[in-house]
């Protein structure tokens, strides 16, 4: 996942490098860090691009039925709402940027 500060960087590096991004997903945070400065609007979203080398021979993978599924029955959209990271994930340290548990599954299911 990316900041606004890097995600177009990024972008721009994985087409330079011949991958095609599939979908850009906003995973919107319930529960953001505030923005002490009070110059800002809170930085409550972050992006994640899905990307896979564009040529002929390479193939993605969506399975539409289980998105579905973890979406209530319904068809999974770009921006997944959720919580930071909970406590009791940072068993290993405290990392500024550590994604929560819920979001890295629904990434690679």
């Amino acid at each position: 996942s990316g900041s606004l500060l890097n995600i177009y960087s990024v972008g721009m590096a994985l087409e330079q490098e011949g991958f095609k991004i599939l979908n850009n997903i906003t995973w919107q945070k319930t529960n953001p860090a505030p923005n002490l400065s009070c110059r800002y609007f809170t930085h409550s979203t972050e992006t994640i691009l899905w990307a896979r080398k564009n040529d002929k021979k390479a193939r993605h993978y969506y399975n539409y039925d289980l998105m579905k599924e973890l979406n209530d029955g319904k068809q999974m959209k770009d921006v997944w709402t959720g919580s930071l990271t909970k406590k009791v994930e940072k068993w290993a340290g405290k990392h500024p940027t550590q994604k929560p548990e819920y979001l890295l599954e629904r990434i690679i299911l």
